[in-house]
C-alpha cells in the first residue's frame, strides 16, 4: 500500500512510502509526521484533510542581463509578502522577511540561476546573465 508522510504542522510532503505489513505502518506513523494513504503529487500539500496543489506566484524580472560590476541592478517582482529563501545553484544564499521586490547585483560574470522558495507556494526559478 502507498502512503505519503507529511509534516502535520504545515502539510508539507516529507516522503513517499510503500508498506505491505501493518507493523511497518505503525512503526513509521507519528503525530508530528503522520502517514496519509495514497501517493500525492510532489507539487501538493495536505490541507483540511486532503491533498491539494500548492499555489503558485508569477515572478517578473525587469531585464535578462546585467553588467557584472556590483552596481547594475536586476529587480525580481511578484513575490507574495512573507518569509522567503533564495537559492543560487542549489545552495541557500539568503533568507529574509520579504516585502516587495528583490534587487540583486553581481560582481562576477556568469549565468545566475535562482530558485525562490516561500512556503506553501511552489518554488519558482529565474535566471539572468551578468557580463
Amino acid at each position: 500500500m502507498q502512503y505519503t508522510k507529511i509534516k502535520a504542522s504545515t502539510g508539507e510532503i516529507i516522503e513517499w512510502m510503500s508498506f505491505s505489513e501493518l507493523v511497518d505502518i505503525e512503526l513509521n506513523n507519528s503525530e508530528d509526521f503522520p502517514l496519509i494513504e495514497g501517493h500525492a503529487s510532489p507539487t501538493a500539500y495536505y490541507l483540511d484533510g486532503e491533498f491539494v496543489e500548492r499555489p503558485t506566484f508569477a515572478l517578473t524580472v525587469d531585464k535578462s542581463s546585467i553588467t557584472a560590476d556590483g552596481h547594475d541592478v536586476i529587480t525580481i517582482s511578484g513575490l507574495p509578502d512573507g518569509a522567503c529563501q533564495v537559492m543560487l545553484w542549489g545552495a541557500v544564499v539568503d533568507s529574509w522577511e520579504q516585502e516587495g521586490d528583490i534587487q540583486l547585483t553581481a560582481n562576477l560574470p556568469g549565468n545566475y540561476q535562482l530558485r525562490i522558495s516561500q512556503w506553501p507556494y511552489q518554488d519558482q526559478e529565474v535566471s539572468f546573465d551578468a557580463t
